[in-house]
């Protein structure tokens, strides 16, 4: 769902077919350790990009171009291992279900500013986008 326009992105019958191939195969050679070490479906780019979405709740996206030898941008999983972590988004969440419920700014200001500051790992581009 486009937030702006609340306009729909791609038909519903289509959805768990994305998510299922982004978690399973979206992150290249490193796809099994991302699903064990992260849990969100996502997909990387040879560019230096990751986008990722946790089914009903949020899409993540960093860029940042030095990559791994996989071709995952570095400093993007660290960001994305970091959040996934904090914010309790891992899919398989189980053991700590309410965890995975609250991603609301109460979390938030309970993390160290330094979780808060993604600059540090995504750097050199986290810049607000304008859109018409």
């Amino acid at each position: 769902m486009n937030p702006l326009t609340q306009e729909q992105a791609i038909d519903n019958r289509y959805v768990q077919d994305v998510i299922s191939i982004m978690f399973t195969c979206g992150m290249y050679d490193y796809s099994g350790e991302w699903a064990n070490r992260v849990g969100i479906p996502a997909k990387s780019g040879v560019s230096g990009g990751i986008i990722g979405a946790v089914p009903r709740k949020l899409g993540i996206g960093t860029f940042s171009p030095l990559l791994d030898a996989k071709v995952n941008s570095i400093r993007g999983l660290k960001v994305f291992e970091d959040i996934s972590k904090d914010f309790g988004l891992h899919m398989f969440n189980v053991a700590n279900p309410k965890e995975n419920q609250d991603l609301g700014v109460a979390k938030a200001k309970r993390l160290p500013v330094s979780k808060l500051n993604l600059s540090t790992f995504a750097a050199p581009i986290l810049t607000k986008v304008e859109l018409p």
